[in-house]
């Protein structure tokens, strides 16, 4: 019970977070990270659980929530922020650092819905998550940069 107060009173504080700070990208780039985010970690994950049997998942209804809240808030919210930080980064090293941060922050909150039980790895190791995070923001930080290429072209950015 205490694991699912905490996740929804975290998913709370990243979503106000979220909408009240200042964004670099306009409302269309956020809206198409968020849809792209929301539908990769949403894939990746049910993969990984029902078609490769590499995680199980808790049959507890609270930590099944737990599950989407952290598919569909935490992990979309936090890779928000950190695209709306890229932008804002100039050189490679700084982009490299932040980056390795994300990954860091990312495979962090992965770590405590292992510690809760949400997540139990079967045949899986942790440094595969932190893989698959990396690929995870290279392939949308891909689609944005096409995105931004269809805006541009449309006049809008």
């Amino acid at each position: 019970m205490k694991e699912f107060l905490i996740a929804v009173n975290v998913s709370l504080l990243l979503l106000i977070a979220s909408i009240s700070t200042k964004k670099t990208l306009n409302i269309l780039e956020n809206s198409f990270l968020y849809l792209v985010l929301v539908f990769f970690v949403t894939g990746y994950t049910a993969v990984y659980y029902i078609n490769l049997k590499l995680w199980s998942v808790a049959d507890d209804p609270q930590l099944f929530l737990i599950l989407r809240l952290y598919e569909v808030v935490m992990i979309p919210v936090l890779c928000l922020w950190y695209f709306n930080l890229l932008e804002v980064c100039k050189s490679w090293g700084s982009k490299g650092v932040l980056t390795t941060f994300m990954t860091g922050i990312l495979g962090m909150v992965q770590l405590v819905m292992t510690n809760w039980g949400v997540i139990q790895y079967k045949n899986w190791q942790f440094w595969q998550s932190i893989v698959t995070f990396l690929v995870l923001l290279l392939v949308v930080r891909m689609l944005h940069v096409w995105f931004q290429s269809k805006l541009l072209k449309e006049g809008i950015k």
